[in-house]
């Protein structure tokens, strides 16, 4: 069915973004979750730190382009010099056109997504640093399209690593984050609603963070690439971001 197939393609696309994560323009860190899903490139025990995110992202691939923006906020607790927890919650709006031809699509997502993790800082100096972290990822997505309306729910575990290293004013921070999906899409059209999984797929992020540290601002670069695993075609998502740090 032709919705069916439009819908499928647009969820597994998103699920690449599903932490808003997850996006390039200046980040305090990712989508996210979107992007690392942490507060802060370093962190001491006892902190208590709030990042205040927004998005700019864009998506493209065969028979698809999208963009939109969003907000979200990732809340961190350092148990230890080497322990920390940190929870992550926004929203994301996305429109754009799925499909080609006589079988393009005009589409509107908002998109919720939600996350957990767990971080290890092994080392910490003045000028170097490093975070290993791992959690759960969660979202839901509303979509209208022009003859289907959907809601799609994903769930999986995310994992990464952030280098940080100090240069003046300025903490400079490569990072990489890898997230494993799955989850189900129930489709409504004129003919009726339907229900499929989405099976387990994959995404992975790169990026580059650039913090300004008296005003606990952070520029971020971050491209993302998904593999669709029946058809091998590649999906592309740039995001760019701008976030502001807080201690409280």
């Amino acid at each position: 069915m032709r919705e069916f197939r439009l819908i499928l393609v647009s969820v597994f696309v998103l699920a690449a973004v599903s932490m808003m994560p997850a996006v390039s323009t200046a980040q305090q860190s990712n989508f996210s979750i979107t992007p690392p899903p942490i507060a802060s490139p370093t962190f001491i025990e006892g902190d208590s730190e709030m990042k205040f995110r927004g998005t700019i992202v864009s998506i493209s691939g065969p028979d698809i382009s999208l963009s939109g923006a969003g907000v979200d906020m990732v809340v961190r607790k350092a148990f230890s010099n080497e322990f920390a927890g940190d929870l992550q919650i926004g929203i994301l709006g996305i429109g754009g056109d799925i499909g080609s031809g006589i079988y393009q699509e005009s589409v509107s997502m908002s998109m919720f997504p939600m996350g957990a993790n767990l971080e290890l800082q092994p080392f910490k100096t003045d000028t170097l640093n490093m975070i290993i972290f791992t959690g759960l990822t969660l979202s839901t997505t509303f979509m209208t399209g022009d003859s289907f309306d959907a809601t799609t729910s994903l769930a999986g575990i995310q994992a990464g690593m952030q280098l940080g290293l100090q240069a003046g004013d300025f903490h400079i921070d490569p990072f990489f984050m890898t997230t494993s999906q799955s989850g189900s899409a129930t489709i409504s059209t004129s003919m009726g609603a339907y229900t499929a999984d989405i099976p387990t797929f994959t995404t992975t992020s790169f990026g580059l963070d650039i913090v300004y540290i008296p005003a606990n601002l952070t520029l971020s670069s971050i491209i993302q690439q998904a593999a669709e695993q029946d058809t091998n075609s590649d999906y592309d998502v740039t995001i760019f971001q701008v976030a502001w740090n807080t201690k409280f």
